[in-house]
């Protein structure tokens, strides 16, 4: 027996271990988030602690948040111990975090910018000669080799050089007849009749010219007087001797060749481009190029091929290279970067060639307008026509932000933006003080005043930057504080129509035919002293968005829909924040939808939404069953636009998504309630309401509000049930009107789908 009382002491001893050891686990991970929720940005610390000390403290349960009670008792859901829980509200995908707990996060952010970014496309490739600059060089009469003045491979000619020495008796006979019909053409006399003799002496020296000789040889000919039997060759181009196919002695027919010469003034490079790679890539384009030995040299891409390896799934890109000091030798290995700039479409174009006109066959040639290629004569087309240079004027430029900014998974990405704050407002205040010359005592210099247009101007782009901010605060859903709160902090709105009214004011003064600028610094006076009154800031906070991206370039991201220019977005830190998100059960990246749905089937989802909400609204306003008429009509609506629901247009992925949550919605819905009480009909709503929410998490919506996950944690004698309704205005379903709205929390929105609401701007 005591060996038992033993046995169960230390076990209720090591349970008291582990149990302390799980607390204090908790409360450390509680204490992160609670760090992240708060303490702030503020102008006087001790008066916000004499504040908050007023309110009430309401505790919370680190693993159920939904739990909120005025006393520090053991949570009833799991037992564990409350912390308090900050009374600072926070929009459903918001978090809100103090000054230390941004510095311990290390969070950094930058803001979202409109400025054009390149792409690198990184390709390895080789060396070789430009076959454009190559020449033959070939017999054209039979005869022997008697001598060869090149007499190994790798000589470097000039045009015009002498190559051959050969005998060709052939030649003999050709020579004589021009010698013939040159003697009678000069036999003739004035007024003798000269044309056919001329005609014949011009057609033997063209033949003669046929045969590779130059005009030089054939007038030394004619002066000679005599025939030769022997005909040297010259070279017709500069460059280096490749090959050598004869040698002295050898007798060649019309057409055998002799040497092979090439221009290395000019060469080629040959890159090798992933499929992958081929958008970024265009004719003309700029392409920096190094080697071993030479660190860096430019050239042009003048060809890609139109066929794929499919050995090495590359494409063959030819850049056309000048060599002028002979430095690139073929063979040579190189490395190549192309920088594809990118508009706003992620598209590549070349700002330089905006306007211009390029040879097709030859890119080096450039021109400002139309005309002839320098090269090979041919027509110049507008760089335009060749995919490459976009419009005549720059496009505008795309939003972007780092590449560190958005958790990507699959085919979604997630930021979180910095919410303003009302810092921002005092901020903007702040500059229009520094321009008014910061009177002291109502009197300033006068060489200080600004002009009141000046002013005037100034107070006009500080409304419109606070227009902007409140607009991206509201999108952040960011709850307004109650009215009886007393707290200076919650100062954002006040500050705003600080702003407004002196917007409003400088209007009026600007009327006048002559307005006074002291009057106008004056309104400017009265609106710093009013941000002076709210001169307490409330803290820093991050709203978690989903977006859609385009093409990746480089260290940043082109956002195609999602963001505006201005907006800060977390470039360090951002996975902290979804997972202190993740903690407090709040919307984070791993909880947002990622499915193709069809357009045909998100649009019959859309109607089976409008009889719930109706069913949401009947029960929600219902008192002692005033409401039950409307709420059967919404019902008998639901089952009908169920049933209309198309699941033959999804593929296997999602329709076996959408099966598990059709099923049950159907057999839920078939409960005939006509006799029931409302309380009979509130249960029968509650797992209706379950299945809606698991609709709208899987596959979204694209509806024009948001809409939002609401949890009454004293629904059902404390067991707790959610729904989803349309609007911040809570109305709970599960009491009626006005019910029990302060036990309801909001726990998520649903925004609609940002890739459809994409389509719909393409589409317009």
């Amino acid at each position: 027996m005591t060996i038992e009382k033993e046995s169960g002491s230390n076990s209720r001893r090591h349970g008291g271990r582990l149990r302390l050891i799980v607390l204090g686990a908790v409360l450390i991970l509680g204490g992160i988030v609670v760090g992240f929720s708060v303490g702030g940005l503020r102008g006087g610390g001790a008066a916000e602690e004499e504040a908050a000390g007023e309110d009430q403290v309401i505790w919370t349960c680190s693993m159920h948040p939904d739990v909120k009670l005025p006393e520090p008792v053991p949570c009833p859901v799991c037992g564990m111990e409350l912390i308090p829980l900050d009374n600072d509200p926070a929009g459903p995908r918001e978090l809100k975090m103090s000054r230390a707990a941004m510095a311990l996060a290390e969070i950094q952010v930058e803001p979202v910018r409109r400025k054009y970014v390149s792409r690198p496309v990184r390709m390895v490739g080789r060396v070789v000669h430009d076959e454009t600059r190559m020449a033959e060089i070939s017999a054209w009469i039979p005869g022997r080799l008697d001598r060869l003045f090149v007499d190994y491979t790798g000589v470097t000619v000039r045009k015009g050089d002498h190559l051959v020495s050969m005998y060709s008796p052939d030649l003999v006979i050709a020579q004589r007849e021009l010698l013939q019909t040159y003697k009678r053409f000069n036999s003739l006399g004035p007024g003798q009749d000269k044309q056919l003799v001329e005609a014949t002496l011009r057609n033997t020296e063209e033949k003669l010219r046929l045969w590779g000789l130059l005009d030089e040889q054939i007038e030394q000919i004619k002066q000679r007087g005599t025939t030769s039997d022997h005909l040297t060759i010259y070279a017709p181009v500069g460059g280096i001797v490749t090959k050598k196919y004869a040698n002295v002695g050898d007798y060649v027919q019309t057409g055998t060749k002799i040497y092979s010469i090439i221009n290395l003034s000019h060469v080629w490079i040959y890159l090798n481009a992933y499929e992958s790679d081929l958008p970024w890539l265009r004719y003309g384009q700029q392409v920096e190029v190094s080697t071993e030995t030479i660190p860096g040299f430019e050239g042009k891409i003048d060809f890609i091929d139109p066929v794929l390896d499919e050995t090495t799934r590359t494409v063959r890109v030819r850049v056309n290279v000048k060599n002028e000091d002979m430095r690139l030798k073929p063979g040579m290995f190189v490395r190549a970067i192309v920088r594809s700039r990118l508009d706003a479409d992620g598209q590549t174009f070349g700002p330089s060639l905006a306007g211009k006109w390029i040879s097709p066959m030859h890119p080096e040639i450039v021109k400002d307008g139309p005309g002839q290629c320098d090269v090979c004569g041919m027509d110049l087309v507008p760089a335009e026509t060749l995919g490459l240079a976009g419009p005549a004027s720059l496009p505008l430029p795309p939003l972007v932000i780092p590449a560190t900014a958005p958790l990507i998974t699959g085919k979604r990405a997630v930021v979180y933006v910095r919410v303003p704050t009302s810092k921002d407002l005092h901020t903007q205040i702040v500059k229009l003080w520094v321009l008014a010359g910061r009177p002291r005592g109502g009197k300033t210099s006068a060489k200080k005043l600004p002009t009141f247009d000046r002013l005037a101007a100034a107070i006009d782009e500080t409304f419109d930057k606070a227009e902007q901010l409140k607009k991206w605060r509201d999108a952040a859903e960011t709850p307004k504080p109650p009215k009886d709160s007393g707290k200076t902090r919650w100062n954002f709105y006040d500050l705003f129509d600080a702003i407004d009214t002196l917007h409003s004011r400088t209007a009026k003064l600007s009327e006048g035919d002559r307005p006074s600028v002291r009057k106008l610094i004056g309104e400017v006076e009265k609106a710093w002293k009013r941000a002076g009154e709210l001169s307490d800031w409330e803290k820093p906070s991050f709203d978690g968005r989903e977006i859609t991206l385009g093409a990746r370039a480089g260290d940043y991201y082109i956002v195609r829909h999602g963001l505006e220019e201005g907006q800060e977005v977390v470039t360090q830190g951002a996975f902290k924040i979804d997972s202190a998100l993740q903690i407090a059960a709040k919307p984070s990246m791993m909880s947002m939808a990622n499915l193709e749905i069809p357009a045909q089937f998100r649009q019959s989802l859309g109607k089976l939404y409008t009889p719930y909400f109706k069913l949401h609204e009947a029960l929600g306003n219902d008192q002692k069953g005033s409401k039950l008429p409307e709420a059967r009509i919404a019902w008998i609506a639901m089952q009908k636009a169920l049933a209309a629901v198309p699941a033959t247009v999804l593929d296997d992925k999602v329709a076996a998504k959408w099966k598990k949550i059709e099923q049950p919605l159907q057999k839920h819905l078939a409960a005939k309630f006509d006799d029931k009480s409302v309380d009979e009909v509130r249960k029968a709503f509650e797992p209706v309401a379950a299945e809606m929410l698991e609709l709208v998490e899987t596959f979204g919506h694209t509806g024009s509000e948001t809409l939002y996950h609401v949890h009454c944690s004293m629904a059902f004698g404390n067991k707790g049930a959610a729904w989803l309704q349309s609007g911040r205005q809570i109305a709970n379903p599960y009491f009626g009107y006005k019910s029990m709205i302060s036990c309801s929390t909001i726990q998520r929105s649903f925004a609609p789908d940002a890739k459809e609401a994409e389509k719909t701007e393409d589409s317009q």
